[in-house]
């Protein structure tokens, strides 16, 4: 969650040269970026909640097979949140590519895969 809120604050506009991208590439980058950085939110969102209801989940005096099939459950649901947001970083990154000329997308998406995958949300890579 820490990670994804650090993700979701980041200025990404650092990661690309200023002048490689002006009036609508610029609109449309900063639309696309926009729209992206807002399902981080909303994935950092849905794992907040996802960590309530198993807060409340170990604190209820339920049956333990009970307890533990929702828990197992919820643990799912936070993996397919984040395995979600992979696939959404990955569209971002193609959508973006046909907006940005080739040397900047290069430049930008090389960046932009570093600094993903150093949060290390699963064990795959971006490349």
């Amino acid at each position: 969650i820490q990670n994804l809120d650090t993700l979701a604050s980041a200025d990404l506009n650092v990661l690309v040269n200023k002048s490689d991208l002006v009036g609508e590439r610029r609109q449309n980058f900063d639309l696309l970026t926009a729209q992206y950085l807002n399902e981080v939110r909303l994935a950092r969102q849905n794992l907040i909640n996802i960590q309530n209801q198993l807060n409340i989940s170990s604190a209820s005096d339920s049956e333990a097979s009970d307890s533990s099939y929702k828990t197992g459950k919820l643990y799912q649901e936070a993996e397919a949140a984040i395995f979600d947001l992979e696939s959404k970083t990955i569209n971002y990154l193609y959508s973006i590519q046909v907006i940005m000329p080739t040397v900047s997308y290069q430049k930008y998406s090389k960046k932009f895969r570093a600094f993903y995958n150093s949060f290390n949300f699963t064990n795959n890579e971006i490349k």
